[in-house]
């Protein structure tokens, strides 16, 4: 865990010694430094980082004993098989699989950072504290589906709603659960207001007390009633709980900072922050209430679980956009004092106590054959 630890200590001083976003050169290559440690991390871990880790790469090892006609002989998507075979030509060793997933990975989670967050390196910091690079380091197919998304969110902000499905369904390649990414065109046409507050709410205490009975009953229509009795509906209460509590407190936060900045307020949220080149507190908003409904909902089926990481890296975007509508600057830095105690906590509790979760503690380096 000691590497980690130190990694978000050298974030924190991006932040307080060299003041990382005093401008955008300086944005920049603080995160391409940040970022490339990151990246070297990942890239050199051993196959026993990560929960899903030893699968990848087993996987790799048996794509490239097929041929390319031979796609459909694998569970795996078309995208994550092409990818194998393309990096087989360049080594046959399992570890470039985890080096070039690594470097796009991180790249594409530094431009959004770089594009849209109002403090680079807090955002940088949430993304350890979070445990979300954590995650990307087992689920090596979805990250690569969420990194796409990442990238295709640059052509949603332009309204380049075509384009960006476009991304969508290259990342359904990866991770056919990406398709459900389109909803974020509607993000940018609804307004986030007191009502629709109140009606995710809703919608999310329904969700949870009904999702057992929808799921049979939608899995019987399309021919799959078979998976109402399989282990993605069992309920998985104390890891979801605990994951659900953090994104209700994380939201539940940003609601409350959030003042009249930028023409926003409350209960009055649009998108008009796609003007600003950045993504809106209403965008911010939708995404963080699917996030907490998936995690909610998936506390009596695990299967929901799997739609939580298409938006929980929203919560590096909204913190830090939260903690800057606080206008009193003492109150501002205590926030973001309390944040940092907070998620360095969630991160040490859950990587001492529950190792299994992601599975990146111990930090091994891979050896040479």
């Amino acid at each position: 865990m000691t590497v980690y630890v130190l990694i978000m200590l050298f974030i924190l001083a991006g932040r307080f010694v060299i003041n990382a976003n005093r401008s955008s050169k300086t944005r920049r290559n603080y995160l391409i430094v940040v970022f490339g440690v990151l990246c070297i991390v990942a890239a050199f871990r051993s196959y026993e980082v990560g929960t899903d880790t030893e699968q990848f790469y087993n996987a790799f090892k048996t794509i490239l004993s097929l041929e390319w006609h031979d796609l459909d002989s694998l569970r795996y998507e078309y995208g994550f098989f092409a990818l194998c075979k393309l990096l087989g030509y360049v080594s046959d060793d399992p570890q470039i699989l985890l080096i070039g997933t690594s470097v796009f990975i991180s790249f594409s989670v530094g431009r959004f950072i770089y594009k849209n967050s109002e403090d680079v390196s807090f955002s940088a910091f949430l993304f350890l504290s979070l445990n979300i690079y954590a995650q990307y380091l087992s689920l090596m197919r979805q990250a690569l589906a969420i990194c796409i998304i990442m990238l295709g969110l640059e052509r949603l902000k332009k309204k380049k709603d075509i384009q960006f499905v476009i991304a969508v369904i290259i990342a359904a390649l990866f991770h056919r659960s990406a398709i459900i990414c389109c909803m974020f065109i509607l993000f940018t046409r609804l307004r986030y207001t007191k009502g629709m507050l109140g009606l995710t709410t809703v919608l999310t205490v329904a969700g949870f007390m009904f999702v057992e009975k929808l799921f049979v009953i939608v899995t019987n229509i399309i021919g799959y009633g078979n998976y109402s009795d399989s282990e993605f509906v069992v309920p998985n209460y104390f890891a979801a709980v605990c994951k659900a509590a953090v994104f209700l407190a994380v939201f539940i936060f940003g609601l409350l900072c959030i003042r009249n900045k930028e023409g926003y307020n409350l209960y009055s949220i649009s998108t008009k922050g796609f003007l600003t080149g950045r993504l809106s507190y209403g965008f911010l908003a939708f995404a963080m209430s699917v996030c907490l409904f998936s995690q909610i909902v998936a506390i009596k089926m695990i299967i929901m679980q799997r739609a939580v990481p298409y938006f929980d890296y929203f919560c590096l975007l909204w913190l830090p956009k939260a903690i800057y509508g606080i206008e009193d600057k003492s109150i501002r830095c205590l926030a973001k004092i309390l944040v940092i105690v907070f998620t360095i906590l969630y991160f040490v509790i859950i990587n001492t106590f529950r190792q299994e979760w992601y599975g990146v503690v111990p930090y091994k380096t891979f050896v040479w054959p």
